[in-house]
């Protein structure tokens, strides 16, 4: 792909990007045409992915293929790890508002409307007790915001029943398929995509990857150690990975897979908070199938 798009303006003539490559045929002219000119609904990327999924899973693959028909893999051995890939999560015109919404977001927004529909209820109330000689806001002007209110209401009440029916956790108008997810070692949030990718040692080349919406890792590790070991045709592979990853049914899904996993096991204890000996502490004596005390 990189190749094609490199070299074929300079055998063509015509001036507009998607005209050049129309008249060219190029075989890269699926997502340049569709990418030459961005519309702006700040959905072009999502979109694109979304429309040619089978089309880019499809060109990752041959080139892993070919890689490894140049013997550019080591195939034995691969290192997993995830990036946060931060979407789309505003309306252009409008800059900076929040298009995702958790349930916790939602009930919140919808007692925030509530009481700003009684304050209004409050002063028509109080207009109509006292007629002061200049309200603040007409009766009228007090209906249409209270109109509005209603409508945000029926807004948040529907995105929180399409939650529920969906069995979704939360939702993002703006990029569909994007989730808010913790960043920056858990510090902050921000909504996005968990990317994984699986690398080959020899030359640090990527084997196998995938765009998740997965929070975390947990509960990854096997689905991408299955696609790298596919991707390099071996029948055993040694993995690693980060503590983030561990779950004792993910090791034992890729063990009986013949993917052996090494990974740091995370400290659980909360004995070891308090000063005291853990489980790490302790040594397992498979003979005698007991623990020996530190």
């Amino acid at each position: 792909m990189a190749i094609s798009t490199a070299s074929a303006p300079a055998a063509c003539s015509s001036g507009k990007p998607s005209e050049t490559w129309r008249s060219c045929g190029s075989p890269a002219s699926w997502p340049l045409t569709s990418l030459a000119y961005p519309a702006r609904t700040g959905k072009t990327i999502a979109n694109f992915r979304r429309n040619n999924r089978s089309a880019i899973q499809q060109v990752c693959r041959t080139f892993t293929t070919f890689c490894r028909d140049l013997d550019l893999f080591r195939r034995d051995l691969v290192a997993i790890d995830g990036s946060k890939f931060k979407a789309v999560n505003t309306i252009p015109a409008r800059g900076s508002r929040q298009r995702n919404f958790t349930d916790r977001k939602l009930q919140q927004a919808i007692k925030d409307i509530d009481k700003k529909i009684e304050a209004y209820l409050d002063e028509l109330d109080a207009n109509d007790a006292e007629e002061p000689e200049e309200p603040t806001l007409s009766a009228e002007q007090l209906k249409e915001k209270i109109q509005k209110l209603r409508e945000r209401m029926k807004k948040a009440k529907g995105l929180q029943r399409h939650m529920e029916e969906a069995g979704e956790s939360q939702i993002s108008l703006t990029d569909p398929d994007s989730r808010s997810m913790p960043i920056g070692g858990g510090r902050v949030t921000d909504v996005g995509y968990n990317v994984q990718v699986a690398v080959d040692p020899k030359h640090k080349l990527i084997v196998a990857h995938e765009v998740t919406n997965q929070v975390t890792e947990r509960g990854l590790l096997s689905q991408m150690a299955r696609r790298a070991k596919e991707a390099l045709g071996v029948d055993r592979l040694e993995v690693l990975t980060d503590m983030g990853y561990y779950d004792g049914l993910q090791v034992k899904t890729c063990l009986e897979a013949g993917i052996t996993p090494y990974i740091p096991k995370a400290n659980t204890s909360a004995n070891t908070r308090l000063g005291l000996f853990g489980k790490e502490d302790f040594r397992y004596d498979p003979q005698d199938d007991c623990y020996v005390c530190p």
